[in-house]
């Protein structure tokens, strides 16, 4: 008889615990869903980054991804001048910015190295296309000045 009760209640905790994550599921504007199996990952290097204020003109800048952040989440560059990000990220995400073509797939505990050269002055969105991401804030502004 005990067995019979044990076994019912893992049962109703499985099915329940299905339900909830299956609810928790966040539709993403098709506009940023990215099928991230495609992402390749540039650069990878093993030094931990670390919240800076970015000011225009630095070798290297440093940001942290997480939990539907990034820090800073808001960056500097210059028209024509190469840009070099290293990410440390915490989970799985994206860097992505669409005009400028940047896709970066950042990985739990790997700090990514992204590099590119903005051709235009402009502020510019940041965000994570991993789904539900931009829409819980993991998004930033890269604004590039001539």
């Amino acid at each position: 008889m005990n067995k019979i009760i044990i076994v019912g209640i893992v049962v109703v905790v499985l099915i329940g615990g299905f339900v909830l994550l299956s609810n928790n599921e966040t539709n993403v504007p098709s506009g940023n869903q990215k099928d991230i199996g495609s992402l390749i990952p540039s650069n990878q290097i093993t030094e931990k980054g670390t919240d800076t204020v970015v000011t225009e003109n630095e070798d290297v800048i440093k940001m942290n991804s997480g939990s539907f952040f990034f820090a800073p989440n808001t960056l500097k560059a210059k028209v024509g001048e190469e840009t070099n990000i290293d990410i440390t990220s915490s989970g799985l995400h994206t860097f992505t910015i669409d005009e400028l073509g940047v896709d970066v797939l950042t990985q739990d505990g790997v700090t990514t190295r992204v590099t590119f050269t903005p051709k235009t002055a402009g502020t510019y969105t940041y965000y994570c296309a991993i789904p539900g991401h931009t829409e819980a804030g993991q998004i930033g502004s890269l604004i590039v000045a001539e």
